[in-house]
């Protein structure tokens, strides 16, 4: 079985987060000196960044975090996308505000939202010259206005109040000249405003995914789902998986949770659980290999799967508890992935050359397609109020507040 490098050896020293032009941003966690490009933008906790804005967008009341996922094993190498074109999204969206990263960005990841903050990791680094990996963008203006450095970066989800920060990064061949530190066991409950450590939960296991279904905290490690008691740590309910979860993603509702995974033949396996009591609702499995994110939606879920054989990607929605096959779309550009905002479906091509198209999420049928937005994982979050949408062309990252157009919503 392909073995998945998740978010701990991209951003704790493992592996090189990104390389354009000879640009290396790199952070480390005991194997390798961090290494910053030039084109950072310096960011301070106390001393915020000001982002290029076009508009603003009033916070919305409540909460969301994206679907939990390991990243895909090694990074597409297209040929670098041309620089973007707004004419070639106006089918989907207008841009209102956006927050630039600079040349030789980050490599920035969207985590969760609530009302008033966004939350990113990335290999930042601050004012001081110390790296940051995950930062705090006030949504109204568009500045970052908190930086911290936990520890060992996997996963991280946003819900009852707080970021939930696994560490349980996977001890993989990392590519420097030493040992890789062995998986740690910690789950770490931060602070939304200061982003401070406020709690730290010992685990039976390494922590690898973490995901909120309502307020239940459930982690996956490799052979299990845990629901962790938010106040103590202690474990309430335990899902045996048989598989290596790359995904992991809460219903809307909050009743269920869902677990994606993929198996030694390069098969995909699905179930979902009962979000309070882990019992086992409903299990499939496909012929295609995955490595998710999963794409929720009220009814069921998308799951993308990668035909390795023709190189492209197919999206099938699984629905009820049963997790019963429904809609299919065939013979998407390989790396495409499924997000859900709203009532859309999103499909963003992951190595920025396909086209970036909005969807009915219950058929899967196309309203309109535009440019591609972009070489990047973890790319779009949604509320009532706004989304938001990473934008990452060439060697520049940014962050785009936008407004769906009437095609796609």
């Amino acid at each position: 079985m392909r073995q998945p490098i998740g978010r701990g050896r991209r951003l704790a020293g493992m592996s090189v987060a990104t390389v354009v032009a000879g640009l290396a941003l790199v952070a480390s966690s005991g194997c390798a000196a961090s290494r910053v490009g030039s084109g950072l933008p310096s960011l301070s906790s106390s001393g915020p960044l000001v982002a290029s804005q076009l508009g603003s967008a009033a916070p919305a009341a409540g909460s969301f975090s994206p679907v939990s996922a390991l990243p895909k094993h090694s990074a597409p190498t297209p040929s670098p996308p041309p620089s973007p074109d707004p004419s070639g999204w106006a089918a989907l969206f207008t841009v209102s505000g956006r927050l630039s990263f600079g040349m030789g960005g980050p490599n920035p990841e969207l985590v969760g939202m609530d009302g008033a903050s966004l939350f990113l990791t990335g290999a930042f680094t601050d004012s001081a010259g110390q790296r940051a990996t995950l930062v705090r963008v006030d949504r109204a203006s568009l500045r970052i206005v908190a930086t911290a450095d936990p520890p060992d970066l996997t996963a991280v989800a946003y819900g009852v109040g707080a970021l939930w920060w696994a560490t349980g990064h996977p001890n993989v061949e990392s590519g420097c000249n030493c040992t890789p530190p062995p998986p740690r066991r910690l789950l770490l409950k931060l602070d939304p405003v200061s982003l401070a450590v406020t709690q730290r939960f010992q685990l039976p296991a390494a922590p690898m995914l973490v995901a909120l279904a309502g307020a239940n905290v459930w982690v996956a490690t490799a052979s299990a789902l845990l629901r962790v008691d938010p106040n103590d740590g202690r474990v309430l309910a335990t899902v045996e998986l048989g598989f290596q979860p790359v995904s992991l993603a809460g219903s809307p509702d909050g009743t269920r949770i869902y677990a994606l995974g993929d198996t030694a033949s390069d098969d995909f396996v699905l179930l979902d659980a009962d979000a309070v009591t882990g019992i086992l609702l409903g299990r499939v499995e496909g012929q295609q290999a995955t490595y998710g994110p999963l794409a929720v939606t009220a009814t069921g879920v998308w799951v993308p799967g990668t035909d390795l054989a023709h190189q492209t990607t197919r999206m099938q929605l699984f629905t009820g508890p049963e997790l019963r096959p429904s809609a299919t779309v065939d013979g998407l550009v390989n790396d495409a992935v499924p997000y859900v905002a709203g009532n859309t479906l999103w499909v963003i091509d992951f190595g920025g050359i396909g086209p970036t198209m909005c969807a009915d999420p219950t058929s899967g049928a196309v309203r309109a397609s535009g440019a591609p937005v972009g070489v990047s994982i973890g790319t779009m979050l949604s509320d009532a109020a706004a989304t938001y949408l990473l934008n990452d062309v060439g060697v520049n990252d940014t962050l785009l507040r936008i407004a769906v157009t009437h095609s796609c919503d």
